[in-house]
């Protein structure tokens, strides 16, 4: 198995979790990840994301991943 080495990405807002884990996956920053998953944000709107638009998004971006339910 390949070792993969990954940055960390501290979420910034309170519901930006999605993001912060969308930039450590694609090797981004917080900033660039919010903007791909909410290109039209204003200033003081959620970031919260739901799972299906991160899924499309790293579909999109050729990185595999599913969802297990538990």
């Amino acid at each position: 198995m390949d070792v993969v080495s990954m940055h960390h990405v501290v979420q910034q807002h309170r519901m930006g979790c999605a993001v912060a884990c969308l930039a450590m996956l694609t090797n981004s920053s917080y900033e660039e990840a919010l903007q791909v998953l909410h290109p039209n944000r204003q200033p003081g709107q959620t970031v919260a994301c739901p799972i299906q638009l991160v899924m499309q998004t790293l579909h999109s971006l050729d990185i595999g991943c599913e969802v297990l339910l538990m």
